[in-house]
Formats: structure tokens, sequence, C-alpha cells
């Protein structure tokens, strides 16, 4: 349960103003918590490798591409 409320504090501080329907749709949509949960993947993915990607010459572009989309697809759920 700790992880759900770390997961949901992730996306109510992403999507501001948005609490009770983030809730909502975490509770009643399995494809939304999948999104949040990847979400919360890359969001640590990110910060956990930021620095070694780098210094292995890989791009930190990649992840911010992939996290950016994941907000597009975050944002399309609360913004229907």
């Amino acid at each position: 349960m700790k992880h759900d409320e770390h997961l949901l504090d992730l996306i109510k501080n992403k999507f501001p103003r948005q609490n009770f329907r983030i809730e909502k749709l975490y509770e009643e949509s399995e494809d939304f918590r999948n999104l949040c949960k990847d979400y919360l993947t890359c969001v640590q993915t990110m910060g956990k490798y930021r620095e070694s990607i780098e210094k292995e010459g890989r791009t930190v572009k990649e992840y911010e591409d992939i996290l950016s989309e994941l907000e597009k697809e975050l944002y399309d759920f609360l913004f229907p």
C-alpha cells in the first residue's frame, strides 16, 4: 500500500488540482494504474542511472522522451 501512496503522490505532484480524478482513475482503471507504474519506473530509472547512463555514452534524452510520452498519456487520462 505504501508503494501505491508514493506512486499516487508522484502523479498528484505532476498534476496538481487533479487529486480526486487521479484517485478515482487509479481505483477504477487498470490501464491508468499500469501507466502510473510505468511513469514511476521511468522516473526512478532516470534518477538512479542518470550518471551511469551519461558515463556509458547513452543519452538521458531517450529516458526523457519516454517520460514525456508517459506524461502525455497521463494527461489524456486526466483531461479526456
